[in-house]
């Protein structure tokens, strides 16, 4: 935390020489998101998108800090935005899936993590939580498929494991659940 607090400083200091910064408003608020200090993220993104309205990066780090604090529907507003400036960014769309997910939108979830891995083929963890959507939605088998490929892409990954345990056990495949929730429990 005391890393946070010296680059909040730092970003004071940056911010009282050119209070026109944009890039400073943000790498701020992200130290104050780190922090847990949703609230004051939250003025930070604000102004930077103030000063620089097509900040994609600021809509996407205000979006999480709504999502934490669970306001939903405003952080689905900041991705959509993201979204329009860059639509190419992975990272939006993984969030957005995961925004979809809290409201249980578990399709919308899974199109969004369909995109994060079009556009970056080897982001795991939006294989790990469509794999989850998929899962809720009862698609067992894609799950399967998703848990498998993030393992194949980080072999060591114990949720993976994990998750593709609690899946065959819902479908009565004990004896594949017990083989990946010893290797979870080895890679943890």
């Amino acid at each position: 935390m005391e890393q946070y607090e010296r680059a909040i400083a730092d970003y004071d200091n940056a911010i009282e020489i050119s209070p026109d910064l944009p890039e400073a408003y943000n790498n701020r608020g992200i130290s104050y998101f780190k922090q847990g200090k949703y609230e004051c993220a939250i003025e930070d993104y604000d102004k930077a998108i103030e000063l620089k309205p097509d900040y994609a990066d600021a809509y996407n780090n205000r979006g999480l800090s709504y999502s934490l604090i669970k306001e939903t529907q405003r952080a689905l507003f900041d991705y959509d935005k993201a979204i329009e400036i860059d639509p190419n960014n992975s990272e939006v769309y993984y969030n957005r899936g995961n925004s979809y997910t809290d409201l249980k939108q578990y399709k919308r979830a899974i199109a969004d993590y369909d995109k994060a891995i079009e556009i970056m083929p080897v982001y795991i963890e939006a294989y790990i939580n469509r794999g989850i959507s998929y899962a809720r939605m009862e698609e067992f088998a894609r799950a399967i498929d998703d848990f498998t490929k993030a393992i194949g892409l980080q072999p060591e990954n114990s949720s993976a494991y994990a998750l593709r345990s609690m899946i065959y056990t819902n479908i009565n495949k004990f004896d594949v659940a017990i083989v990946d929730i010893k290797r979870a429990i080895s890679y943890d």
